[in-house]
């Protein structure tokens, strides 16, 4: 594990935290808009079971590479690896169940409107 000066952290393991906090002020913000296409984004996300080659411990994530032509704002690249932040997915799964939500509504409708014949 590292700390470095800069604010940065390498940690090989779990990391644990009563919270994280991310600057999300409007006034640190320009030129903001929705999120279009997040069903679409969540569909072709690949969730995946996979061992780890170093450690051998079983887990469950995504691909990197996959990731990057989808969201590429949630990858990184650091000593020639690619990494996600698995926080920056949030947003895309946010409004890709607030789409589902408003055709799940509209569906509740039309059903009720077909069984009033």
């Amino acid at each position: 594990s590292s700390l470095f000066v800069d604010g940065t952290g390498h940690f090989g393991s779990q990391v644990t935290a009563a919270s994280f906090l991310t600057p999300s002020d409007m006034r640190l913000k320009d030129q903001i808009s929705t999120i279009h296409d997040a069903e679409r984004m969540i569909h072709d996300l690949r969730g995946v079971r996979f061992r780890w080659k170093k450690s051998g411990l079983h887990d469950i994530g995504v691909i990197a590479q996959e990731v990057s032509t989808i969201i590429p704002e949630a990858v990184y690249m650091e000593d020639e690896k690619m990494m996600v932040s698995y926080d920056k997915l949030i947003p895309v799964l946010l409004q890709g169940f607030k789409s589902l939500q408003i055709r799940v509504v509209e569906l509740e409708k039309q059903v009720a409107a077909l069984r009033r014949g």
